[in-house]
């Protein structure tokens, strides 16, 4: 730790300070074509496993946004 006290934790106005560990900005983001392409695919039926090999996405990441869109489950893909 350095001395010359340019650490934020050696000043006593900043040190202890609560701070979100939130990212201002994420890089990684799924593009919406995507996020549209991963749900045109479930809805014809598609298991994760396909669509992840078929957009080159990770099985969680389809996982992910089929849930925030509510086509989940195979009874949701029946309501369509």
């Amino acid at each position: 730790m350095p001395t010359n006290g340019s650490s934020g934790f050696a000043k006593k106005e900043f040190g202890l300070i609560d701070r979100s560990s939130r990212p201002h900005a994420s890089p990684h983001v799924t593009p919406p074509e995507t996020v549209e392409q991963l749900i045109k695919l479930r809805q014809a039926r598609k298991t994760y496993r396909q669509i992840a090999q078929t957009l080159g996405l990770a099985v969680s990441t389809v996982a992910r946004h089929l849930k925030q869109a509510g086509l989940n489950r195979l009874a949701a893909l029946a309501a369509c």
